[in-house]
């Protein structure tokens, strides 16, 4: 590889640690009250999120099946900027009206609940999010729809806690084709020969 193309790659690889960026291997969660705060924040590894205990002590009986699933893409940099970097992050609404947004951040996995959307799409960590835009959209429409807990299984299963944020080969718009990859598959297993 030239030295460069060298320089270049260490330089994109160095930002995470410039910004003070350090990888957590956990699922961060923060909840919105009903005023629109960022009221809690846990961290959660992954036997906790394979763990149903953990899941129905942290949503009840709540029906976590999806029925919508929401990419959004939120500007990283001003538009003054004439720039185009962008982040991507799924949102979901559940049969029970409650929403949730994941994404894949440069410290780790961000999981944010809900009962109010706008929390979700225009909140990041409780901050307002960059000029947040709805990419695509997908109905869940099966007889037996994917639920929020194959979503955290899917996180405790794979290998999404454990890779580091990486411009190039493991960055939000790669999860979120990964996550959608997961949910679409279940909602529409294929068709048996």
């Amino acid at each position: 590889m030239p030295s460069f193309l060298s320089k270049a790659v260490d330089a994109v690889r160095s930002i995470p640690k410039y910004f003070g960026y350090q990888w957590k291997e956990v699922v961060q969660e923060y909840t919105y009250n009903a005023y629109g705060q960022a009221e809690n924040k846990r961290d959660f590894t992954a036997s906790c999120l394979s763990s149903t205990a953990t899941i129905s002590a942290l949503f009840g009986s709540v029906n976590l099946d999806i029925v919508y699933l929401i990419v959004f893409k939120a500007n990283v940099l001003p538009s003054s900027w004439q720039v185009n970097a962008e982040h991507r992050f799924i949102v979901f609404t559940t049969k029970s009206g409650m929403c949730f947004s994941i994404e894949k951040q440069e410290d780790g996995i961000i999981l944010q609940h809900s009962s109010n959307f706008n929390d979700v799409v225009n909140k990041f960590k409780g901050t307002a999010r960059r000029e947040p835009k709805e990419k695509n959209s997908f109905f869940i429409d099966s007889f037996k729809p994917p639920s929020m807990y194959v979503v955290l299984d899917w996180l405790s299963k794979s290998n999404q806690l454990t890779t580091k944020y990486n411009l190039i080969h493991a960055n939000c718009n790669r999860f979120v084709r990964e996550l959608i990859a997961v949910i679409t598959a279940l909602s529409h297993p294929p068709i048996p020969k």
